[in-house]
């Protein structure tokens, strides 16, 4: 079997898997994407690579997965029927994807702050959300107790996220994923949509994980603490 015949193949499973099972060929794409974009981007960044963080990243990168699904499917529910044809591929993309791409973008800062004020490790990831929502949980900050949801979602969300390059995120959001996410529901099959759209974040998350490992480092130094949102 040649080369041709053998991508040719594997890009014929590949699409009968995401017919079938887009969710999961989701996690699966995922899977591979961001902790490969971690490595390179930590490699670009400081020419090594904290294979903690990698680890922390492939630990939730299926997650990663399952938003970028249900955000990719988010444009069945934009009402297009009575706009130009030309249009409604824009549409979808400017209030769908790209619309929850941006709450997104903000999980993805959160988390990395979390990883790199923790360690990277992931069960202090799980407390961190815990403690917003548990008000008997302990914080380090502030008396969790004595304090209202909105006040830990600030301190707990809002103030993990760094300003400048979460606004850098949202800038290439509503420029180049429209341009991109136009393409791909004007030309790329139905099944194939998702999978395209993380392969392209590979490049896009080596951008992000850069950005957001400068951003955590300020904040978590206390050199940006100003709420991004």
């Amino acid at each position: 079997m040649d080369l041709d015949t053998l991508v040719g193949e594997a890009i014929r499973y590949y699409s009968a898997f995401n017919q079938s099972y887009p969710v999961s060929a989701s996690m699966l794409t995922a899977s591979a994407i961001f902790p490969t974009a971690d490595i390179a981007s930590q490699l670009i960044t400081t020419k090594k690579v904290n294979w903690q963080k990698a680890g922390y990243t492939a630990c939730l990168a299926p997650l990663y997965g399952i938003a970028a699904y249900f955000s990719m499917r988010s444009a069945d529910l934009v009402p297009t029927e009575n706009m130009p044809s030309s249009l409604q591929p824009l549409a979808k993309a400017a209030l769908g994807p790209n619309l929850w791409g941006n709450l997104f973008n903000a999980f993805f800062f959160v988390n990395n702050s979390v990883g790199e004020k923790s360690g990277y490790r992931f069960r202090e990831l799980c407390n961190h959300y815990y403690s917003i929502i548990s008000p008997n949980s302990s914080s380090e900050n502030y008396n969790q107790s004595r304090s209202s949801f909105l006040e830990r979602l600030k301190e707990e969300i809002i103030d993990y996220i760094p300003r400048r390059e979460y606004l850098k995120a949202t800038i290439g959001t509503f420029t180049f994923w429209n341009a991109f996410q136009y393409a791909n529901y004007s030309y790329v099959p139905l099944e194939l949509q998702t999978p395209s759209t993380l392969a392209m974040a590979l490049g896009w998350t080596v951008l992000l994980s850069a950005w957001s490992m400068l951003g955590s480092r300020k904040i978590n130094q206390g050199v940006d603490s100003t709420p991004a949102l």
